[in-house]
């Protein structure tokens, strides 16, 4: 949720995968009313609710936008976040659909053993805060801006390349997940 409160510009990622959870929600409950699960009642109490955090949702980000003057405003929120606010940012984005029954499913399948993969977020973000003030120092706004400074512009292809194909991997399994979703309800 601080995901839209807080920062300018990283609502947009984290509002397309809310508008995918809804629409599963709306399908999940339009497929109970069908199967005489719901009543007419409670399906329009869920829709309604449903709707609401939707309409909520878009005026924030409405009223956000507003405020975003720079690229800097709307890709590191001008950078004015308190760091619990970062934190919370980064794990609302970084919390994802693939995340959560990936480690469900994997958990369910070897044991609690699984539970030791979410670690990696947490070791990630104990890295990153003994890094932020050096990259901060750099005043860029991306990771391979920043490589490209520090190490030229070869390392800042590679690092190009490198988080496209992160991106698709990460694309690809938000999708299964989604789908596993969708054939469940």
């Amino acid at each position: 949720m601080l995901t839209y409160l807080y920062p300018r510009g990283s609502c947009c990622i984290s509002l397309g995968e809310k508008l995918i959870s809804l629409a599963l929600t709306l399908d999940y409950c339009l497929e109970a009313y069908r199967n005489n699960v719901f009543s007419t009642g409670i399906l329009m109490f869920h829709l309604i609710v449903v709707f609401t955090y939707l309409f909520i949702l878009l005026g924030v980000g409405v009223h956000k936008s507003k405020k975003v003057n720079t690229q800097s405003d709307f890709a590191v929120a001008g950078r004015s976040l308190t760091p619990w606010v970062l934190v919370g940012t980064m794990l609302a984005t970084w919390i994802g659909t693939g995340s959560i029954l990936g480690n469900a499913g994997e958990t369910y399948e070897t044991g609690m053993a699984a539970l030791i993969l979410p670690l990696g977020g947490v070791l990630g973000i104990l890295i990153l805060t003994r890094v932020a003030g050096k990259v901060r120092a750099f005043e860029k706004i991306t990771v391979p801006e920043i490589l490209g400074e520090r190490y030229g512009q070869s390392a800042r292809l590679l690092s190009i390349i490198a988080l496209v194909i992160a991106y698709m991997v990460i694309v690809s399994y938000q999708f299964n997940a989604g789908e596993l979703c969708w054939k469940r309800y």
